[in-house]
């Protein structure tokens, strides 16, 4: 707000703005309808004017109102003058003398656009990447979940380029990035990981890492990679990655309502894991209470009983090998009478049934 006395000489101007509701009055002041519009008509006057925003913040004591005048001055550019845009970008986020706060509204900006290009990361891949930089955690924390960078990176091979470096934590980044977008380039996910398969142990934990964070049933293609992990043993520790109780079976919890027919794949690829972990301790059967490698789990029912439900033919045709493998590897043989099954036991009325 200011006087109306600052704007005597556009009596007739400040009246029709006023009767739009541009400008509103109160009392004996003037102001504009809201803060964000005179922050645009502020950049446009000052990219008209060929002013330098790097002057502006230095003649300054960068307050937080300077945040909203510098994202639309450069939203401005950069549909305007792009190359001035670029080089603005980077004098900014390089200069000692911004303040962080303002470095951090810059980044969101970028991470926001709509069509991340090229020469904008070419600016942004020059931040260095010490553990003690703040800019470069603000950055990554702002391209995370980002799709359209996400295509960009990995169209440069920059994503490509984080996996296979030697450096831990810069592979370890990488991996939080396909976190990140996971839910809506499964596709891409499962071809940018794939090779990494079994290739260390580091790998391994990655890999289940992302499982345990990711919407499983997100694509075929990254279904078929949950599977492939779990004959492999990669996840034999897997489980959800968030409450002090979750299992394996935590990792399903929406999978047998959108697709029973992959909730019964991952039941038999499971039980087939787990018998072959029993086989090799010499225990044929992998539901033995003190020998066995199947757990005792609280959430394997729903999975089951969903899956068995929403795909019953599925379920058997999947499910019944197993059985019948169990039951012929735990098989004995008496004198006289039928074959026994001792894992064909008893049950007491009323007793809960477990996963065997």
């Amino acid at each position: 707000f200011a006087p109306y006395s600052v704007v005597d000489h556009l009596d007739r101007d400040v009246n029709a703005m006023t009767s739009e509701h541009v400008l509103v009055r109160v009392d004996s002041n003037a102001g504009f309808f809201h803060e964000s519009f005179f922050d645009y008509a502020f950049a446009r006057r000052f990219v008209a004017r060929g002013q330098d925003i790097l002057t502006l913040l230095m003649d300054s004591e960068q307050h937080l109102f300077r945040r909203a005048q510098v994202r639309q001055i450069l939203v401005h550019e950069r549909d305007a003058v792009r190359d001035q845009y670029i080089h603005h970008v980077s004098q900014l986020l390089f200069s000692e003398d911004i303040r962080l706060h303002i470095k951090e509204v810059i980044i969101g900006l970028l991470a926001a656009a709509p069509d991340p290009c090229e020469a904008e990361w070419k600016v942004l891949e020059q931040i260095d990447d010490a553990v003690d930089n703040p800019v470069h955690h603000i950055l990554w924390r702002a391209l995370y979940g980002k799709d359209r960078w996400f295509k960009l990176l990995s169209s440069l091979g920059v994503v490509q380029g984080m996996l296979a470096d030697s450096d831990r934590a810069r592979g370890d980044l990488g991996i939080q990035l396909l976190r990140g977008v996971q839910r809506n380039c499964p596709d891409e996910v499962a071809g940018l990981v794939r090779p990494y398969i079994g290739s260390s142990e580091a790998w391994n934990q990655r890999l289940s890492w992302l499982m345990e964070w990711s919407e499983v049933d997100a694509s075929r293609e990254f279904f078929d990679l949950f599977l492939e992990l779990l004959d492999r043993g990669i996840l034999d520790e897997a489980r959800g990655p968030i409450a002090v109780n979750s299992e394996f079976w935590s990792l399903l919890a929406f999978l047998p309502r959108r697709h029973p027919e992959w909730g019964c794949e991952v039941i038999r690829h499971y039980l087939d894991r787990r018998l072959d972990l029993s086989l090799q301790r010499g225990q044929p059967n992998p539901f033995d209470r003190s020998a066995g490698t199947i757990p005792r789990s609280q959430f394997h029912k729903d999975t089951v009983a969903e899956s068995a439900k929403g795909a019953p033919k599925s379920f058997v045709e999947a499910i019944l090998p197993f059985m019948l493998r169990v039951i012929g590897l735990t098989m004995e043989l008496p004198r006289n009478g039928p074959r026994r099954a001792p894992i064909l036991c008893y049950r007491l009325s009323g007793c809960s049934h477990g996963l065997g």
